[in-house]
């Protein structure tokens, strides 16, 4: 999300009439300096004082603290083997597959960073841009997180990679 404060730029357009203020009034300096009444005219300049807010990725980060903590505690044997891509242009993409029953947070830090949430049994399609990043793979049962797999990878431009995740569960009591 990224944060942008607007007013003299963007005029604030009144979408339902507030008092003086009528729908459709577009409140630029020159209109709110013709207010003649101090609480009016305080009360469109609160309009036109106005932080916008965008959603650039629907990607929630991890904190690099938490993130580095995780990286540093798990297995530390992700496999991603990387091929050409048919479009030698394209930015790398790793399509991911969850094969368990449970869902799959995927997790990088690199040239971008961002957390891919993948439900049971579905498949997601990664694009990211080439650079060194480090990845961690890791299932959720029943709320907890199974033991992370993690490895630092460059992946290049124009490859692409597939990876299918699955939770094998052993018997800790066999001998």
């Amino acid at each position: 999300m990224v944060a942008k404060g607007i007013g003299e730029n963007e005029p604030f357009v009144i979408m339902k009439k507030d008092g003086r203020l009528k729908e459709g009034d577009v409140l630029t300096e020159k209109y709110i300096k013709k207010i003649k009444f101090k609480k009016n005219k305080e009360k469109a300049n609160q309009y036109n004082r106005r932080t916008s807010f965008k959603v650039i990725s629907n990607e929630r980060l991890l904190d690099k603290v938490v993130f580095e903590d995780l990286f540093n505690n798990s297995i530390n044997t992700l496999k991603i083997d990387q091929v050409k891509s048919e479009n030698n242009n394209s930015n790398f993409i790793w399509k991911v597959s969850n094969k368990a029953a449970h869902s799959l947070q995927l997790s990088y830090n690199g040239t971008t960073s961002g957390i891919i949430n993948i439900n049971p049994n579905s498949s997601k399609s990664i694009t990211l841009q080439p650079g060194l990043y480090k990845v961690i793979v890791v299932h959720s049962v029943d709320e907890k997180l199974t033991t992370p797999f993690s490895g630092s990878y460059t992946f290049k431009k124009g490859y692409e990679a597939e990876n299918n995740y699955f939770i094998e569960f052993s018997d800790l009591n066999e001998k």
